[in-house]
């Protein structure tokens, strides 16, 4: 009777499973960045990977890290909003408080200095549509980051008309972050515009932030096929820093902050300005997008040991040219385009007299050094992909990168000097070959080269 039931039930649970209606449910190509030599990240030999405008705004809006940690190979370590450091595949876990040997772009824009540090922290997360991470160097079309690259799209309106839009977000320790933000898109242009404020008191104690923003970006003189697009941002920011402790202080008050940073209300404050203009063309196959930018950052940073005052001046300029071409019978794209990068800083350190201030946190004493600092860069790529038979193509790049440094010390008096540095120019190649046994498959070997930039 055992057997029979069992046999029964089976039957039935068999005759369910038949009756369920079989939904199939297509998705969507992963476009990604149109800089690269393909448009669909299955064509694309490389390891890429893409965060959506939903995944990105499924946290909490004001961190950046734990959507860069939904990806694997990435880690993004975070002693505070302002402070963390990013590796990919291990590259760049060697830093001790900040980000080098990756390049990133909001857009068009560099946000790597000339010195290889990169901060995208301090990027509203509301203007983000997509962020693109590429895992290993593709020096053939980014330079040469040793660890990959960060590309951030910005989010413009699709919709015609005009929009507008108000969010707020509150959570624990103070946390509240406000962004009013307005669109208008017409067939000619678009612009949009958002403003932002989070504020935080911090879990630890000295760990308060506080940022606010403005950013500006659209498109103007919209044809069939060229459009000019813009986009400012100016960023205010004052975070205090708890630094590290010992084992001791963190297993019984995880709360504290070192000793020192807490007596002096050791904090870092910057203004920071981006701009950009990029055009873009097309003439039959041959496509053109030139753009150029200027970032200027003044930071003002007390520490127990001193008081440390930095001015960066950035400027530059990019062009590049994509078409295809055919060789025979073979179908053939291919992108070729130069890069300039200029960055100019200065920098004094000043005795911090805390100690001496009742109570009150840092003021600032004579000065101790400064330095300035002249930095510029040439990048020229190239990238050929070429189908070689229905299910094989050959990827091939080459990128030449020419450097210079000019260092002076302008105080004390008594030790001023000055010093160039010239860097041999440096080839880095790159090559892939990829194999597509069927539309949804890819199999690919790619080799490259990358290095990093002197620190300073």
């Amino acid at each position: 009777m055992l057997k029979k039931l069992l046999l029964l039930l089976f039957l039935l649970t068999l005759n369910a499973f038949a009756q369920q209606p079989t939904d199939s449910t297509s998705l969507q190509e992963v476009v990604i960045s149109r800089y690269h030599i393909n448009d669909s990240l299955l064509n694309a030999p490389a390891s890429i990977g893409i965060l959506s405008q939903v995944q990105i705004q499924r946290n909490n809006l004001s961190d950046i890290s734990p959507v860069l940690n939904t990806l694997p190979g990435v880690f993004m370590q975070s002693g505070g909003i302002n402070t963390n450091r990013i590796s990919i595949r291990g590259i760049g876990a060697r830093t001790p408080y900040g980000t080098n040997k990756i390049r990133a772009f909001y857009g068009s824009i560099p946000l790597t200095s000339g010195d290889s540090e990169t901060t995208i922290e301090d990027i509203d997360l509301e203007i983000i549509s997509q962020i693109e991470v590429i895992k290993g160097p593709l020096s053939s079309v980014y330079g040469a980051g040793l660890g990959g690259a960060i590309l951030l799209s910005p989010k413009l309106s699709s919709a015609t008309g005009s929009t507008g839009r108000i969010t707020t977000t509150h959570g624990s320790f103070g946390l509240m972050k406000n962004t009013i933000g307005y669109s208008l898109n017409t067939q000619n242009g678009s612009l949009n515009l958002s403003y932002h404020k989070l504020e935080t008191d911090g879990y630890r104690d000295n760990s308060a932030y506080s940022r606010e923003g403005v950013t500006l970006a659209g498109e103007l003189f919209r044809k069939g096929n060229s459009k000019l697009s813009y986009f400012g941002n100016y960023t205010y920011l004052k975070a205090y820093i708890p630094s590290s402790v010992d084992k001791g202080t963190f297993e019984n008050d995880p709360r504290a902050a070192a000793f020192t940073w807490n007596a002096a209300k050791g904090y870092e404050q910057y203004d920071s300005w981006l701009g950009g203009l990029a055009y873009d063309w097309q003439v039959g196959n041959i496509k053109n997008s030139t753009s150029a930018f200027i970032n200027f950052k003044e930071n003002y940073e007390p520490r127990p040991f001193d008081i440390l005052a930095q001015d960066t001046k950035a400027w530059g300029a990019r062009t590049q040219f994509s078409g295809d071409l055919r060789l025979g019978k073979m179908t053939t794209r291919f992108v070729a385009g130069l890069e300039y990068f200029n960055d100019g800083f200065e920098g004094s350190t000043y005795a911090n007299l805390y100690e001496d201030n009742n109570g009150q946190g840092s003021i600032q004493g004579n000065r101790l050094t400064g330095t300035e600092q002249q930095r510029d860069f040439i990048n020229a790529f190239a990238q050929l992909r070429v189908q070689l038979a229905r299910k094989w193509e050959l990827q091939a790049g080459l990128n030449y990168n020419k450097t210079q440094f000019e260092l002076n010390t302008v105080f004390p008096e008594a030790s001023t000097f000055s010093k160039g540095y010239g860097y041999e120019g440096i080839w880095s190649p790159q090559a892939s070959l990829l194999y597509k046994p069927s539309s949804l498959q890819m199999l690919y070997a790619s080799v490259s080269r990358g290095f990093s930039l002197p620190s300073i």
